[in-house]
């Protein structure tokens, strides 16, 4: 079925309790920002931008996972033109903030606002970890919560690994910090390529 066909067809019954209880959100949503906004004005200006955003990645469905998946399996190419066109972006305009940070990385100074992590094994762990979790989830942390919207409940499941794994992290942070991670080297690509 083609993208004109779909837009002309009329929604079903299911179609049309889904506008009904979208328009029933949304004013409910108007109602706790009206409310947020006289006492805490600055939580009701998040409270907007992240329902748009929600609502920007949920029509998008950028994912990482489903961008590099769906190039290798079905060859759609779309959410992985935009992640990599994003990615460059971000690219450039980082470097034009270091650049203007340290002009010269070559004098071996690290801006402390660059934030250059210790690098050792436990990146390659966290990697791998991060990227086997994607992987049996289907969807990467972003694709979790919008897919949560959608009804997925295996996206449940992979929230609560989420917060299993953070929790851990978050409890045995205090040992791993001074006791390792710390005592790495920084590795900062600009001092060390020039």
């Amino acid at each position: 079925m083609s993208l004109p066909e779909i837009l002309d067809r009329k929604p079903g019954r299911w179609g049309q309790w889904r506008i009904w209880l979208g328009l029933l959100v949304l004013v409910a949503a108007a109602f706790v920002f009206i409310a947020l906004n006289p006492s805490l004005p600055r939580l009701a200006i998040f409270w907007i931008f992240g329902l748009a955003f929600g609502y920007a990645l949920q029509r998008s469905q950028l994912c990482f996972v489903s961008g590099f998946s769906n190039f290798y399996l079905f060859r759609h190419g779309q959410i992985l033109k935009a992640i990599l066109g994003g990615m460059a972006l971000a690219t450039i305009g980082f470097a034009l903030i270091m650049y203007q940070m340290v002009p010269d990385p070559g004098t071996g100074e690290i801006p402390i606002n660059a934030h250059a992590s210790p690098f050792g094994w436990h990146l390659v762990l966290a990697g791998v970890m991060f990227g086997l979790g994607m992987v049996l989830a289907g969807n990467c942390m972003v694709g979790t919560l919008y897919r949560i919207g959608e009804g997925a409940v295996s996206a449940l499941v992979a929230l609560l690994g989420i917060m299993i794994g953070l929790g851990f992290l978050l409890h045995s942070w205090g040992w791993w910090w001074p006791n390792y991670i710390s005592q790495l080297p920084r590795v900062w690509l600009p001092q060390s390529l020039g």
